[in-house]
């Protein structure tokens, strides 16, 4: 995670490419609002000739926490974040950074599905073909507490889903397979698929999202973890998701996510570790714990796109 004014140190980022590891860079900094591209373009390029590919600014902007109460409640904000991100995204790839979209939030105040496909068209509106081409687009692929399985086929097999409806029987993008969702969006209006990043996911500990299921605990996440890199060694994701980012790698004592980490301060881990690590197979996984709360993920680049 880093900032708008101070860069990850590069050390630390050519100690991660010196070990096989892509860093992505998160630049959360809320609210969304208009930012200077100018001022951030030393920045990117720092990043840059770094060997930095991935620098997303900004976090699950289809969610009312992202803004500002007095810009959310305003209209357009679809339109209105796109105004404020074309320049950074300019700015990105100029320095010669892959520009990429926020991860949005999975349904979220705004249903992202709704959101992502209103910015895509958006963007073509005002003929801005060489960003989009050049666009990679950030996302969570939670499982929240529901099974690996949940949306798979994306709205194809599943017709009757509707924004902030559960249905019976139905699903939607709410899970791991939220990519075949965004994926039937950029069939629909790009004709072409567009590179997809994983900042976060996987199952949680304690999470349960869905009321009528169980809370993952830790036996529920291990074999989570075993179901999706099946899934990464059978090559059954779309080619175009670059990697998978489990969550969480480390955290301090302190932290209110201490719970969750796959490895503990005090040298524990969790089940989940040990499915990785024999689950592996054809995926380049990725794993280098630290003290330092520095790394939130245990990435598994999955086969198709290496």
């Amino acid at each position: 995670v880093g900032s708008l004014t101070r860069a990850v140190p590069e050390p630390f980022l050519r100690g991660l490419r010196e070990n096989q590891i892509e860093p992505i860079v998160l630049i959360p900094a809320g609210p969304v609002r208009a930012l200077d591209a100018a001022a951030l373009t030393p920045l990117f390029n720092s990043y840059a000739r770094w060997g930095v590919k991935y620098v997303s600014v900004f976090a699950e902007p289809n969610a009312r926490s992202s803004w500002s109460p007095s810009d959310w409640s305003k209209t357009g904000i679809v339109d209105r974040f796109i105004e404020i991100m074309a320049p950074i995204w300019r700015a990105q790839h100029t320095a010669g950074l892959s520009p990429v979209f926020p991860a949005l939030k999975a349904g979220g105040e705004y249903w992202d599905t709704a959101f992502l496909e209103a910015a895509v068209v958006g963007l073509q509106r005002r003929n801005q073909h060489e960003l989009l081409n050049a666009m990679t687009f950030a996302l969570n692929v939670w499982t929240f507490n529901r099974p690996v399985s949940y949306g798979a086929g994306g709205p194809a097999k599943w017709p009757g889903a509707r924004p902030y409806l559960t249905t019976p029987g139905v699903e939607d993008q709410r899970g791991f397979h939220i990519f075949d969702w965004y994926n039937a969006i950029f069939d629909e209006h790009l004709g072409e698929r567009r590179p997809l990043i994983s900042l976060a996911g996987g199952p949680r500990l304690g999470d349960q999202a869905d009321a009528s299921l169980p809370s993952v605990n830790e036996a529920r996440h291990a074999s989570c973890t075993k179901e999706i890199m099946e899934l990464v060694n059978a090559n059954q994701l779309p080619a175009n998701l670059i990697n998978l980012n489990f969550w969480l790698l480390t955290a301090d004592t302190a932290s209110p996510f201490a719970r969750e980490a796959w490895f503990k301060p005090d040298g524990g881990t969790l089940a989940a570790t040990t499915v990785l690590r024999s689950e592996a197979g054809a995926a380049q996984v990725q794993m280098a714990p630290t003290g330092d709360g520095a790394l939130t993920g245990v990435s598994a680049l999955t086969p198709g796109s290496a």
